[in-house]
């Protein structure tokens, strides 16, 4: 009797607490508002994958999100503010905007066109044997993407290289199909030694070619 008492005085507690806590949270799930963004890049063309921060000023609730494919994002937030939206993404400067109150049930539209950085000498590039900021490449740099060697008209990476790389002198050891290539890198250095390039292929050093 007496257990069967304690099981409805806990039950008894547990409603009265439950009827006091969910008027507050059906308050705080309607009290919400809605952001909705395009993100542009370069050409005014949507932006995918740029991270998105949002952030109360007032109350420090903050949330993070993505762009979709078509550079838009979509965020549920509570309503008030000022809401600061921060976007950043690969090869564009950040964009800060600020002083957004946001109003319960409303919809927020934001139209954000990223810039480019003007200044990309921050880029890493590969030398030698390690890497290096593009400000403190004091060498020549040349590069051929994907895109050229697929184009070409050879079955082999080295004979695309012809007449796409300054300073590099790619020649067909002979006639015969499926014969190599000598090069050469801006013209001949030894009369004794190899003039060969040294080639670096997934870290490892070669002088046979690719």
């Amino acid at each position: 009797m007496k257990f069967r008492l304690l099981q409805i005085k806990v039950a008894f507690i547990a409603l009265l607490v439950f009827s006091q806590i969910y008027p507050l949270l059906s308050h705080a799930q309607d009290n919400l508002s809605t952001v909705r963004a395009v993100v542009r890049g370069e050409n005014n063309q949507p932006l995918a994958d740029a991270s998105v921060s949002i952030r109360n000023n007032q109350t420090g609730f903050s949330t993070g999100t993505k762009t979709d494919a078509a550079g838009v994002f979509t965020a549920r937030v509570p309503a008030g503010g000022p809401y600061t939206f921060t976007i950043t993404s690969v090869g564009y400067g950040a964009q800060t905007l600020s002083g957004y109150t946001l109003k319960t049930d409303a919809v927020t539209n934001l139209d954000i066109e990223m810039k480019t950085l003007a200044n990309s000498m921050e880029e890493v590039v590969m030398v030698g044997y390690g890497t290096q900021r593009r400000a403190n490449v004091t060498g020549a740099i040349a590069s051929v993407n994907n895109t050229t060697i697929t184009r070409a008209a050879t079955p082999d990476a080295t004979g695309a290289l012809q007449g796409n790389v300054p300073g590099a002198i790619v020649v067909k050891n002979v006639g015969k199909p499926g014969s190599g290539y000598n090069i050469t890198i801006r013209g001949t250095s030894s009369f004794s030694g190899s003039n060969s390039p040294l080639f670096v292929i997934d870290g490892i050093p070669t002088t046979s070619g690719l």
